[in-house]
Order: C-alpha cells, then structure tokens, then sequence
C-alpha cells in the first residue's frame, strides 16, 4: 500500500528550475515550526540580550550609530579608545553596512539576525535541492532528500547564540559551483563569506582552489580573486587589529572527535560544566546514547549526522548492484569533493587526535606554528563539509541503486527516524526562542538615567566583561548614543585595553574626570580610594550593580551630575 501511494507521488512532474525554491520553502517550514517566527520581528530585540548574541546586536546598534569612515566596518565608540569593527563582533557585515545606509527610517531598536537565521534555512533548501538536482535527483525523491539534509543538528547548534556560522549554505553552493566548474562563483562564494564570518574562508577555499586549478588561467584567477579578497576583508574590518592579537588560546582543545557524527554528546553534561540552566533543556537525541568527548571544547567539532541519516548512512554502504549507466544519478561527481571534505576532517581533529574520551595521539607542535593555527583554533567547525557531503553521498548513491519508490520510502522513513531523534532538542528551541524565556529588557525609567543622558561617554571600570555584565551598561551607552570603553567582542587586545583602563583610574584617582563622562563603577577597592570631590556624585546604579559617578561636567546646557538613591 505505501509502496503504491509512494510510486503515484514519483509520477508527479516538477519542473527542474522550481525545485530549488521548493527546497527554500521546506526550509521556510522547517524554521517556523522549530524556531517560530517571533525572533524575524526586526524589533524584537529582547532575545539577543544575552552572551555572544548581544555583542552581536550591539555591535550593529554602536555601529549604525558611527559616522562613516575607512574601513567601512569599523565601530570607534565601542570599546573605545581601541574600537573595533563588525567582524570582531560577528555583526555580520554582509547585512550592517547596507543597511546603515537606511539607519535613520529603521527603528531605534532594530535587528535582523532573526531574519538572517531564516535566511539561512531558506538558502540551505534551496542549494541543497540544487545540488541534488546536479547530481541526478527528482522529483519527491529529491524533496524528501533536502528534507533529511534540513535536519542537520551541526546546523541548529549555531542557534545557541552564533547567528552567523549558519550560512551552511554556503558550503552547499561551493559544492555546486564545484561540480559545474563555476570559478566566478566561487570567488564570489569566497567574497560573501568574508562577509559572513572568517571561518568560512578557509572551509570554502579548497573547493575554490581545486575548481580554478582544472581551468586554464589558474595563477591570473588565484591574484585576481586574492586581492579581491584582500580589499574586502580590508573594508569589513578584519585589519583593525594588529596581527599579534589574531591568535587564540584553544588549539586542541576546540577540535573534532573521531567520532564526532555518530555522536549526540551529552548536552545536560555540557551545560553543567559551563554553569548553564537545565530548565526545558532537549538532548540531541532521544534514541542514540552519548558517547563521550575527550575535551569540554569538542562541542565545536559537533556534527552528529542524527540516527535518520545514519541509517541512510549505512543502507548505502552496502554494495547494491547499481542500475543501468543510462540512469541519471550518480555519486562519481562526489569523489573528489570527498576527498577535500576529508582533508577538512583531519585538519579539524587539530593534533590532539581524540576517539571519544579518550586520547590517541598527541603531535608536538612549535610555540611559533601554534600561534599560527590559534587564529582559528576551533579547528572542530571544519567536520561541516564533510558531513554535508556524507548525508548528500548516502542520497545519491541509494538513488543510483534502487527502483525510485524504494529509496524514495527509506529516505521518508529516515526523514521520520531522524525527526523522532531529534524532536526533544526542537521541542527545547520552541520554547527557547518563544518571547520572554531567553532575556528581558533593563528598566531605564529611573530619574538618573535621564540626567545621566547629557553625558558623552560612559566608562565602566573594571572594563573587562565577567559573564553578561557588561550588557546594561552597552545597552544603556547606544541608547544615549554615547560611546563606551567596554565591549565582548573576539581577538581583543589585553594590554591596550589594560593600558586605557589604568589612565581612566588615574584620572578619577586625581579627581580629574575627562568632561562629558559618566563613570561605572564595580570595583569597591577603587571606589572607597576615590577623593572626597567625587564621592559627593557617587551613587548605586539602579540597574545592573555598580556604582554611577556623574561628575559636573556634562555638556553644556544638559544639566550638572547629580545623586539619585536606588
């Protein structure tokens, strides 16, 4: 009876250039039913106020707020003296610096990352359903195909708070462009990347290279598609920090698992040992065990392929006689794609090779080629091609091996397997991501905040970020449209940054306060140390701890500091 519903479902006719946009919209599907579609409100700021997405979102506010310069991307008030730009903020350039030129018609509180996130789902369909179209499959076949490949847990982990590391549609593009011997798109694929997120670049690169190298002209390709790239990075910020800051601690410790797509790690472990909530949390899988991961960092080099695809995984491992040549289908054309996909695997078990909890090999490394490989330390992102390029071999090669109604049947009973599997984690994104349960907005309704908004800059000592402290004060800075000394962004300059804060201590230490500057201070040492002048405009901060010192040198005309009691 399935068999026969199945084999009438194969005999409807999809036109080929419709599929992809059919797989956009299971993409579509897919994200409102596991995300909902409250985060794409451009005004719905509340659920980025928190960790890694709030310097995301303040990145973007501070940014809008600045006036244009060179490089484009670059944020002077926040984090100043030193700044920083969109890059170290993973505010994702591709969408900041076009739309500053509409800053003024968009809301005060305005973000798009929800709508990027979706975006992403959309892309993802679409390139996957194009890929597999490539590749020879049709029909409902294909469609059920991008559904399983949607399902991708590597994918859905970058929602906890890395919006910009789910262009996976990416690598989905540069398969295709790999396979059709596009070598403009892929320098294009390389530039939006850039745009994106760095680690992008050195994932995309390979494919990039490998499909310029089979055409005539690769040396003149290779300049003219550097520069372009280097005059890209260059604009979107990447320069702005000296190249001793680059590097990164965590090398090793960041890396892939042998055993990374079998397993579904044990995520209520994982949020234990950073001090995370349990409430609602969802494993991974609800039919696979955890298997165990050698270091609390691996859960960058997370890509369980999910129990759905596993089994496909497997059925294709077993040698079925393959159909005729006249058939379409085929996972030839995968060959060497898999080939650099795997070499992307080795690259991301770094030389700490792990298999589970347990280490096998340890290669030693010279300090000068470890500060070369901590620019990106999390090796473990570079498992992503080859498990996309697993689950799309796994598809192909059944299509190429048994009658369509057949592998149309086991890739529906995979979509339900792996649906089932990870119906517990989707069921915890629901409510994630459902207004209200991730963050709420600091009141700002208190009487101090209004005198405290004649201020021109607001300086919060100690200035580095313990957890999500460092949020109010930035949130409560844009909204002023002043700058501010502190800021959670990546690859930031200690010393610089420890240099900036002691001239900031001296000059409240010798009663001297720059003018138009609010001070916020955390630290009780500095604060009982302060001269008797400055103690007479100190006060708690209604909001957020600390201590404000509202010095009488606001800008003219706004109002003197002032003393407000919580």
């Amino acid at each position: 009876m399935m068999l026969s519903i199945i084999s009438s479902i194969n005999r409807w006719k999809l036109r080929v250039d419709l599929q992809p946009w059919l797989g956009a919209w299971l993409g579509l599907l897919l994200f409102a039913a596991v995300y909902g579609l409250a985060i794409v409100d451009p005004r719905n700021i509340q659920w980025l106020l928190h960790g890694d997405p709030a310097s995301h979102y303040l990145g973007f506010a501070f940014f809008r707020q600045a006036p244009w310069s060179w490089p484009l991307g670059a944020i002077p008030q926040f984090g100043e003296p030193l700044g920083t730009s969109l890059v170290y903020t993973d505010s994702l350039p591709l969408l900041a610096i076009p739309l500053k030129l509409f800053s003024s018609w968009l809301p005060d509180e305005f973000q798009y990352f929800g709508s990027w996130m979706l975006l992403c789902y959309m892309l993802y369909g679409y390139f996957a359903a194009s890929l597999m179209g490539r590749l020879g499959l049709r029909g409902f076949v294909l469609l059920a195909a991008v559904g399983l490949l949607l399902t991708s847990p590597a994918l859905a982990l970058r929602a906890y708070g890395h919006e910009s590391l789910m262009a996976h549609w990416l690598l989905l593009a540069s398969f295709e462009a790999t396979l059709a011997e596009q070598k403009g798109r892929q320098g294009w694929l390389l530039l939006t990347a850039a745009l994106i997120h760095p680690y992008f670049l050195p994932m995309l690169l390979p494919f990039a290279i490998f499909t310029w190298w089979r055409a005539p002209g690769f040396l003149r390709r290779l300049l003219f598609w550097g520069v372009m790239l280097g005059l890209t990075m260059y604009a979107a910020g990447y320069f702005i920090r000296p190249a001793g800051v680059l590097t990164a601690e965590g090398y090793g410790r960041y890396s892939a698992n042998l055993l990374t797509f079998f397993d579904s790690m044990d995520w209520r472990k994982f949020l234990e040992y950073h001090g995370r909530p349990l409430d609602r949390t969802g494993e991974w899988s609800t039919l696979l065990p955890a298997i165990g991961q050698a270091t609390d960092g691996q859960y960058e080099g997370f890509a369980y392929l999910g129990a759905g695809v596993l089994l496909l995984l497997l059925t294709a491992l077993i040698p079925f006689r393959l159909k005729s040549a006249g058939d379409i289908a085929s996972a030839q054309p995968l060959q060497p794609l898999l080939a650099i996909g795997s070499l992307l695997f080795i690259y991301a078990l770094s030389t700490r090779v792990t298999l589970g909890p347990w280490l096998i090999t340890e290669l030693p490394v010279p300090d000068f080629l470890l500060g070369i490989l901590g620019v990106f330390r999390a090796t473990g992102r570079f498992v992503w091609p080859l498990g996309i390029l697993l689950s799309v071999w796994a598809c192909v090669r059944l299509t190429a091996s048994l009658p369509k109604r057949v592998v149309t049947l086991l890739i529906l009973l995979a979509l339900l397997l792996q649906i089932v599997d990870l119906s517990g984690k989707w069921r915890e994104f629901h409510h994630r991501f459902t207004p209200g349960n991730l963050a709420v907005m600091p009141d700002f309704s208190a009487p101090v905040w209004r005198e405290f908004a004649c201020y021109r800059r607001l300086v919060v000592l100690p200035a580095a970020p313990q957890g999500d402290d460092w949020i109010v004060p930035a949130l409560l800075a844009v909204s002023h449209h002043q700058s501010i000394n502190l800021a959670y962004t990546a690859r930031s300059d200690p010393h610089a940054s420890t240099q900036a804060e002691d001239i900031e201590k001296s000059l409240l230490a010798a009663a001297q306060p720059r003018p138009a500057t609010a001070y916020w201070v955390r630290d009780s040492a500095l604060l009982a140390a302060l001269p008797q002048r400055l103690q007479a405009h100190m006060h708690a901060a209604p909001v957020g701890g600390g201590t404000l010192i509202l010095p009488a040198n606001c800008v003219a005309g706004q109002g003197e500091g002032g003393v407000v009691h919580r």
